[in-house]
């Protein structure tokens, strides 16, 4: 049964090739999957999903309390995509399960400046794709804010 499962979703695919973004008043978020196709893990074979974040401030003025929030779900599986790591800012996990995660990134200059960093979670061994669910908000008001907006979904 294990292969005849993995030669019917063996790999986890992209259903977007175009890389998700969402704008809200010159508050640019673009989510890349690093790479659009991703194989099962095993065993003896783990793999990753990886997605490229690009957060770009084209208000005239800096914003504070910049953050991402993301969660990854398994569709089609039992086994979860846990959190890895983190590159270029320090992402941590914000559940038992580990599949979410908060990016503080802090304050933002404005005139167009972007920060790029990205998150990785592991691969299931088991599923068809996994959707990263993210939203990114920031503060005018210096503060952290209070509640997340509905985010964006990217696919790998």
């Amino acid at each position: 049964m294990r292969n005849f499962h993995s030669s019917l979703i063996g790999t986890l695919t992209a259903l977007l090739i175009a890389p998700a973004v969402l704008a809200a008043d010159n508050f640019l978020t673009d989510v890349t999957p690093q790479p659009a196709t991703v194989t099962l893990s095993s065993v003896t074979q783990p793999t990753f999903a990886a997605y490229e974040i690009t957060i770009t401030n084209n208000k005239p003025n800096p914003i504070s309390g910049v953050r991402l929030i993301g969660t990854a779900n398994v569709v089609g599986g039992a086994e979860k995509a846990t959190f890895k790591s983190s590159t270029g800012f320090a992402c941590e996990t914000t559940t038992i399960y580990l599949i979410s995660v908060s990016c503080p990134l802090g304050q933002l200059a404005g005139g167009g400046t972007s920060v790029t960093f990205s998150v990785t979670f592991n691969a299931p061994s088991d599923g068809t794709q996994i959707n990263f669910v993210w939203s990114s908000v920031f503060d005018e008001s210096g503060g952290v804010p209070p509640t997340v907006p509905p985010g964006r979904t990217r696919r790998c």
